[in-house]
């Protein structure tokens, strides 16, 4: 200890020679320098020496007391050094201060700022677009937020804009059309767009040509909400609420019968004859002399009349739009030109939903009343989901083939996106025709030989399917299977989406096609013609739902998927034929299911039939299984058999429960 006393003395003793004070900038840095060089210096002196005594004194030994010697020496070297450098260090500071400004956060790297900014991406909006999942207030909140960075500066405008509009959605209008070119051309903007969102609701051409039926379509809606103000009004009065008290309704009761008095004149200012007097006397109908309150009451009528007529005439030029751009193939051709220059655009969603405008307009059953009548202006030219197109034409026999000339563009979208160079990894197809209008799905203007291949090379890179959201849980009365004509067509829609060796996902839901009389189920739509048996070495998850299918093609689609599925779910599926097993198609799963690892492995089988499995059901299903976990909400519960062959599948049974 002696010997490093000394050391430690003769370094003193040297810095003392140093004024520290007096040395500048440079000098101090300087003097840093060769102070990190002299304790390294002497460290490795001390090291040195110890492992020369280790190797040359064979007397001496490493113990307890000469580890602790050893390292309180260096420790004792070290608090010397560090004396030195702390005073070296406030010279430097105190010269430096002078320049040094305060941090701010533009301070910070890009790629800092850009994780910063990243915390206010919308949840949800890559993957699957539900429909209302991007649209709840956290999610507004954070595009303000956005909204308002981009703002900031032109930094935070480069780094925001990405985040601006994650689903772009195009609606089948000019407007909305050039909206989508517009943000394609600029770059900040077009490279976040992650997935774009085709909405196909459509203005009938029926209803754009027969007002009176135009009119019978709207007032079926209106009466609705003349209905929410009767029981709005109904439970005040039933309830014996005071009619200033705020919590019986969401609105006082004075607001619902002001309502039902608005519905009352609205529905006499839109009968036939007000309607033909206005046809014929043009501007003069709308004419009312007087201030009396009969004189306002006519006033009302004749403005809910100009409403309606002038909505009428907008329905029918945003029809004729409508029928243009599908026709002469702008809208398809324009949004594949403008996909081009969205990078990260491998996402297309088709939907027909126009619930959130519904909910805008029927937020409150008096919001459409209210006094600039601005909701009621959108609600009547407003257009119709492709279930309610159908209904209508069921309903008056119209039978036009330019009804739903929407339906086109599933097919030919697809096609035009990919000619023109993009490559598509997700498509979701949440509309389709559920009656009619099934032969337009053909792609192509040659009827008698459509371009179905054009339509499977679009489909060919794609990695995750799911047919069947939206709308189309929506199921028409159906008593008989599609005609083969039309059966035909939508198993080649289908087959091209499913067989695709590059899937990593797949959910087919076939409930809108299958029969049903109004209460009872009826049979399920027929599979095998779509089900296909290319290898898809990659499928991850697969859901398949409502479907009848033969044993084979059964067997042949699961001896094609691939091993090591995480997610499999089986809902509704009828075994057809004389017969019929699922013994060997459980035997394909299990072995697809065990190489990923069974205890990770989420299956689920609900109401299979056929074979083995019967009928599939216990009871009348009451509820629904929960796709997010196990637990299930049916009140007749399942069949044993079920359960052994989900135990069988995912590796807690040992022996397939079918081969007794």
């Amino acid at each position: 200890m002696a010997a490093v006393a000394d050391v430690i003395k003769e370094l003193k003793k040297g810095w003392a020679a140093v004024e520290v004070n007096s040395l500048g900038l440079a000098a101090a840095y300087e003097e840093l320098r060769r102070l990190e060089d002299q304790e390294q210096s002497i460290i490795r002196t001390r090291h040195l020496e110890r492992a020369w005594q280790l190797i040359h004194d064979p007397a001496w030994t490493p113990g307890p007391a000469a580890e602790r010697e050893f390292e309180t020496t260096i420790l004792l070297i070290r608090t010397a050094v560090d004396a030195q450098r702390n005073r070296l260090r406030a010279r430097t500071m105190d010269l430096s201060r002078g320049g040094i400004r305060a941090l701010n956060i533009f301070d910070l790297p890009s790629e800092t700022l850009d994780q910063i900014i990243y915390t206010f991406k919308r949840e949800g909006a890559v993957g699957i677009p539900h429909d209302h999942s991007l649209f709840n207030c956290d999610s507004h909140e954070r595009l303000q937020t956005v909204q308002s960075l981009r703002l900031t500066c032109r930094k935070f405008y480069l780094l925001a804009s990405p985040l601006l509009v994650p689903i772009l959605e195009v609606r089948l209008d000019q407007a909305s059309l050039a909206r989508a070119e517009c943000l394609s051309r600029n770059w900040f903007i077009a490279r976040g767009i992650r997935v774009v969102r085709v909405a196909l609701s459509y203005r009938p051409r029926r209803l754009a040509e027969d007002l009176m039926a135009f009119r019978e379509r709207r007032m079926d809606e209106l009466e609705q909400q003349e209905n929410n103000c009767h029981y709005y009004a109904e439970t005040w009065s039933l309830g014996d609420y005071d009619y200033d008290d705020d919590t019986a309704c969401p609105l006082p009761y004075a607001a619902y019968r002001e309502g039902m008095d608005d519905y009352c004149i609205l529905r006499e200012a839109w009968d036939d004859e007000r309607i033909a007097e206005a046809e014929e006397l043009g501007e003069m109908a709308f004419e009312v002399d007087g201030e009396d309150d009969e004189a306002e009451e006519r006033r009302q009528r004749a403005e809910y009349l100009r409403i309606l007529l002038e909505g009428h005439e907008r329905f029918r030029q945003k029809h004729d739009e409508q029928h243009r751009m599908v026709w002469d193939r702008s809208f398809v051709d324009t949004l594949a030109q403008a996909m081009v220059r969205m990078p990260r655009a491998t996402t297309l969603a088709f939907t027909d939903n126009i619930q959130r405008d519904q909910e805008a307009f029927f937020d409150q059953p008096t919001t459409l009343l209210t006094a600039d009548k601005t909701m009621l202006h959108r609600f009547i030219d407003s257009p119709l989901d492709w279930f309610d197109i159908e209904r209508v034409e069921d309903e008056m026999g119209s039978g036009s083939e330019s009804e739903l000339a929407a339906v086109k563009i599933l097919t030919e979208l697809p096609i035009a996106i990919h000619k023109a160079g993009v490559r598509l990894r997700e498509m979701h197809v949440g509309c389709f025709p559920l009656t009619n209008y099934h032969m337009k799905l053909c792609p192509g203007d040659d009827a008698a030989n459509p371009a179905w291949d054009d339509f499977r090379a679009a489909c060919q890179s794609l990695e995750v399917c799911v047919f069947g959201t939206g709308n189309m849980h929506r199921r028409p009365i159906r008593r008989q299977h599609l005609p083969p004509p039309q059966a035909a067509v939508v198993n080649t829609y289908l087959r091209a989406l499913v067989d695709n060796s590059k899937l990593k996902q797949l959910d087919i839901w076939m409930l809108n096609l299958s029969l049903h009389d109004g209460t009872n189920e009826l049979g399920w739509c027929p599979g095998g013609g779509f089900l296909g048996s290319t290898p898809k070495p990659s499928l991850k998850r697969l859901s398949i739902m409502n479907i009848a299918v033969d044993q084979k093609p059964m067997e042949g689609f699961c001896a094609s998927l691939g091993f090591g599925i995480k997610n499999l779910y089986l809902c509704d599926i009828a075994m057809t034929g004389e017969d019929c097993s699922w013994a060997r198609v459980l035997d394909l799963l299990c072995v697809r299911v065990a190489t990923n690892g069974r205890e990770k492995a989420f299956v689920l089988f609900t109401c299979l039939s056929g074979g083995e499995f019967g009928t599939g059901r216990v009871e009348k299903k009451e509820g629904y299984w929960d796709l997010q976990g196990q637990s299930s909400k049916f009140g007749g519960g399942k069949l044993p058999l079920l359960i052994e062959a989900e135990e069988y599948v995912v590796g807690r049974r040992a022996d397939n429960p079918l081969r007794y």
